[in-house]
């Protein structure tokens, strides 16, 4: 008997293979050109479905239009009074080394020990231009924001238009399925990981405000230089559980070790570490029952988001793996198929 096996390779796998490359290069071709433009409506989709509960809860007051005004315009006022506070202490302390290095180079020019080599070197000379060329960074935002004006406004619009025609657009979608029973299940699915993962990017991302807060009162009370980008580098690492404050933390802490002192910065690293299981806690709480995909998935997808898209990347990027964990989740569920109480059950 003939044992051996013959691999014979048609025209109709060459042709599936040969398609898959091309599928292959021209999806990522389509991704890297509308990488900006996918980027803005993730944004805008992830936004508007954060701020759905608030806007929401304003129209049983007054009509959505105005509730959408109410909810948008506080919130931007927040962004701008966050952005500029950071901006001011970014500027005071490069002001403060445009005024220490020329003086600390002075210092070390007219000392014995290294003032001849520092003379040769003139390094009080290099020090003064080094400083001139420091730019404030108020004036790189100002640059920044004026070319990235257009991205904004068309993100706030985008926004806006998901918060107003959002349910049309969802209910349009369900009509395009004509199967009543897959339709049904495909929107119980939808709707179940949308519920779970709203509540919790909702309570996360009070709970980083929360800690921003918190972290800037304690910034500011020891005099520690520049709190507010500080604290708003402590607010959004705390999107990721169980270590994100810990680990932002330490090397605030170890900067107030050097800067105002080492009790200070032991008071600070304890804080922080007390803050995390504190954080840990009310997450744990407010979103029980809510869309819970670990620390692993969402640090991997805040690396990546930050990657393509800096901090605003980030915050989407939880926020999807949030929601891809909800409809794992809610899938599951759904094939379980309802749980029959057992006879004995308590309020049978």
């Amino acid at each position: 008997m003939d044992r051996r096996v013959r691999l014979t390779i048609g025209p109709a796998a060459l042709a599936v293979v040969f398609a898959a490359i091309v599928g292959a290069l021209v999806l990522r071709n389509v991704l890297e050109a509308g990488r900006r433009p996918l980027g803005w409506a993730l944004a805008a989709v992830v936004a508007a479905a954060a701020l759905e509960p608030v806007v929401s809860l304003a129209s049983r007051q007054v009509r959505r239009s105005v509730a959408l005004v109410v909810t948008v315009v506080p919130l931007l006022a927040l962004v701008g009074l966050v952005t500029w506070a950071s901006v001011r202490d970014l500027d005071a302390q490069v002001q403060i080394l445009q005024r220490d290095i020329p003086e600390v180079a002075q210092d070390i020019q007219d000392s014995e020990r290294f003032g001849d080599a520092a003379t040769e070197f003139d390094l009080v000379g290099k020090a003064e231009a080094f400083a001139d060329d420091l730019r404030r960074p108020s004036s790189r935002v100002g640059e920044e924001a004026r070319g990235g004006a257009s991205t904004w406004a068309l993100t706030l619009i985008l926004t806006l238009f998901a918060l107003g025609w959002g349910p049309r657009f969802s209910e349009a979608a369900q009509r395009q399925v004509r199967d009543p029973a897959t339709r049904d299940r495909l929107t119980r699915v939808v709707g179940r990981a949308f519920e779970r993962s709203q509540v919790y990017v909702d309570v996360a991302v009070l709970l980083a405000l929360a800690t921003g807060l918190l972290a800037w009162v304690a910034f500011t009370l020891i005099d520690l230089p520049a709190p507010t980008p500080l604290a708003l580098l402590v607010g959004v690492a705390s999107l990721v559980p169980s270590l994100g404050v810990a680990v932002a933390t330490v090397p605030v802490a170890v900067l107030a070790w050097g800067v105002v002192s080492p009790g200070a910065g032991l008071a600070l690293l304890v804080g922080g570490i007390v803050l995390q299981v504190l954080h840990r806690l009310v997450l744990n709480r407010a979103t029980r029952g809510a869309a819970h995909p670990g620390a692993a998935v969402i640090v991997i997808s805040f690396i990546l988001g930050y990657e393509l898209y800096g901090v605003g990347g980030a915050v989407v990027g939880v926020a999807l793996a949030v929601f891809a964990a909800a409809v794992a989740d809610s899938v599951a569920e759904e094939r379980a198929g309802p749980v029959e109480p057992t006879p004995d059950a308590p309020g049978v």
